[in-house]
């Protein structure tokens, strides 16, 4: 038989699939785990995870994503499909997320509501942007008596940018991971 560093056979239960996934629920673990357990205590051996029987880490496991599988009944499932939905974000990426502790996504911001609002201001900033250009263009040819339907609008810019900021840096606190998995902080993508 080929040898394989995932260290993998195939046996033929003969019957005992039923009582393997039994016990593998009431353990609350994969049926795979049940068969390490019972084998290393049949062998007397300590199973080694995949990166002690290799001597190395595969490099999908350091530097690109993994598949996971969970089990939930079935309104757990309707609501976390639910959630990752409104966030905008990948089943995978809204989990994440949830690890990281981003607010947003905990049910303790709005995600999407405080986007929603920082395009808007952004959009605000870049209308107040070109009316500063065009008053700075009309002062420069001397022409004061156009420029002084711009007065009203210079008087509450700075309560404008004040607005602006306070709502990004808000937007960004609810998107921010409040703390890494793995001691690394990560990005989600929006």
């Amino acid at each position: 038989m080929a040898t394989s560093s995932r260290d993998r056979i195939s046996v033929d239960l003969q019957g005992l699939k039923a009582a393997l996934l039994a016990r593998a629920e009431a353990m609350h673990v994969s049926p795979s785990e049940v068969v390490r357990q019972v084998l290393s205590e049949a062998l007397q051996a300590q199973p080694l995870s995949h990166r002690e029987s290799t001597g190395r880490r595969t490099r999908r496991s350091v530097t690109g994503t993994q598949r996971l599988s969970l089990r939930m009944d079935h309104m757990h499932v309707l609501a976390l499909n639910d959630a990752a939905r409104r966030s905008g974000l990948s089943l995978g990426e809204h989990v994440a997320g949830l690890l990281d502790g981003i607010a947003a996504l905990g049910g303790e911001g709005d995600r999407v509501g405080s986007l929603t609002a920082l395009v808007a201001s952004n959009a605000e900033l870049s209308t107040l942007s070109r009316d500063i250009r065009h008053l700075t263009r009309l002062l420069g040819r001397g022409e004061v008596q156009a420029a002084r339907v711009y007065r009203e609008r210079l008087d509450s810019v700075g309560d404008e940018v004040r607005a602006h900021l306070r709502l990004a840096s808000q937007a960004l606190a609810d998107l921010r991971p409040q703390r890494a998995a793995g001691g690394s902080v990560r990005s989600i993508r929006s």
